[in-house]
C-alpha cells in the first residue's frame, strides 16, 4: 500500500503494531515504528505509543518497550499498564514494582487502574510473594472507592 502512495494514518499502524505484537513479528514491528517516526504519529498520537509498547513487550523486547514509554511527554495509565504488563509477562517483578512506584510519583500521576493492580497481583502469586499480594491488596480496598 505504501509503494502506492498511500499513507497510513494511527489507526493503521495501531492495527498492523497490534499484529506483529500478536506473531511476535520483532522486525517487521521494528519498521513500522520506524514509519511511525517519519510519518510523525508516535509523538501525536497515544495509541501509536501504547501499541509500540504492548508488540514491544511482546516480543520480548522490553528495553525498547521502556524507552518507547520513558521518551513519553504525557502520560498515560494505559501505556504505564502495557509496560506493567509487559514486565510481568517476563516475571520480572521488581521492574514491574519500580515502575508502578515511578508511576505513583509523576505529577500529574496518571491514577492506576484496577488492570494496573491485577497485574501486579497477578505477578506476585506467580512468584509465591505472598506478603507482596497482601499488600497489593490491602491498596486496592483502600483505593476502591476510588473505582465505584
Amino acid at each position: 500500500m505504501n509503494s502506492l502512495g498511500w499513507m497510513f494514518d494511527a489507526f493503521t499502524c495501531t492495527s498492523v503494531l497490534t499484529s506483529c505484537g500478536s506473531a511476535e513479528a520483532f522486525q517487521l514491528g521494528r519498521q513500522v515504528h520506524a514509519y511511525t517516526i517519519k510519518a510523525n504519529l508516535v509523538e501525536s498520537d497515544e495509541f501509536v505509543k501504547t501499541a509500540l509498547i504492548d508488540m514491544y513487550c511482546k516480543c520480548d523486547s522490553l528495553v525498547d518497550a521502556r524507552k518507547v514509554l520513558d521518551n513519553m511527554i504525557d502520560f498515560s495509565v494505559v501505556s504505564h499498564n502495557a509496560m506493567i504488563e509487559g514486565y510481568s509477562r517476563n516475571q520480572q517483578l521488581y521492574e514491574a514494582l519500580e515502575l508502578f512506584h515511578e508511576m505513583r510519583l509523576k505529577i500529574p500521576p496518571p491514577t492506576p487502574s484496577l488492570l494496573t493492580y491485577v497485574s501486579l497481583l497477578g505477578l506476585s502469586a506467580s512468584l509465591f510473594a505472598l506478603e507482596l499480594s497482601k499488600q497489593i491488596h490491602g491498596l486496592m480496598l483502600k483505593l476502591a472507592s476510588l473505582w465505584s
